[in-house]
């Protein structure tokens, strides 16, 4: 797991920052920019972006719609953005940036990018969270998976569990969690500094973290973990 944890970590550190590529490709980052992501999705479809993402303006605009996507809050972006969003992460290049605070929420657990996101997804789908999501083991799968939505890198997930997580955010609502844990971090992710990193969660030990998971895995699905 530490092994998986730290390759996964060395991918995610070869990306920009979206900061750094906003700077350069003359963009800003503003949650309230929701007709600029509605038209800049519109130029996506009509370049053919999800088919092949090579040109520059495809690889702008995926950019900005994507630093939106993964910086603003779920009802800060237009619905079609988040329904049209991974008909392009596959094609297009990403950049790094974490999700921004949300003040009512309490810190999600640290994320671990071991593929424990599509444990808890599919946990998730056998105990019909979709119908009923206010169990703590429900509760408990959907801030893992929130967590590793949020700041793994791509392909640290399932396609399944990578799309599949919207169709819980709405039901799942009241265990909602911040992936950033200070204001300070948050301000972070908006200024490009290329010698730097964005902030990753606080640690947690990998050893909590499984246990974490195998016991909210066994609530739902009565099958262990193993590391």
């Amino acid at each position: 797991l530490i092994a998986a944890a730290a390759n996964a970590s060395d991918e995610a550190g070869h990306k920009n920052t979206c900061a750094c590529d906003a700077e350069e490709l003359d963009f800003s980052i503003e949650c309230s920019n929701g007709s600029i992501l509605t038209d800049t999705l519109a130029t996506l479809i009509q370049d053919g972006c999800s088919a092949n993402c090579a040109s520059e303006a495809c690889k702008k605009n995926f950019l900005i719609i994507q630093s939106h996507h993964d910086f603003c809050l779920h009802d800060q972006i237009p619905g079609v953005i988040e329904d049209s969003f991974h008909d392009y992460d596959e094609v297009c290049e990403h950049c790094e940036i974490f999700r921004r605070r949300d003040p009512i929420l309490t810190n999600c657990p640290a994320s671990v990018c071991d593929g424990r996101g599509t444990d808890s997804y599919g946990a998730m789908l056998v105990a019909e969270c979709l119908s009923d999501c206010s169990s703590t083991a429900c509760g408990a799968n959907y801030k893992i998976l929130r967590t590793e939505h949020d700041n793994c890198p791509e392909g640290s997930i399932s396609d399944s569990a990578e799309t599949g997580i919207h169709d819980f955010e709405e039901i799942c609502e009241p265990y909602n969690c911040n992936s950033l844990f200070t204001a300070e971090d948050e301000t972070e992710q908006l200024i490009c500094n290329p010698k730097d990193t964005p902030p990753s969660p606080a640690p947690t030990s990998d050893a909590s973290v499984a246990s974490l998971v195998a016991g909210f895995l066994v609530a739902t699905t009565g099958t262990a973990l193993l590391a």
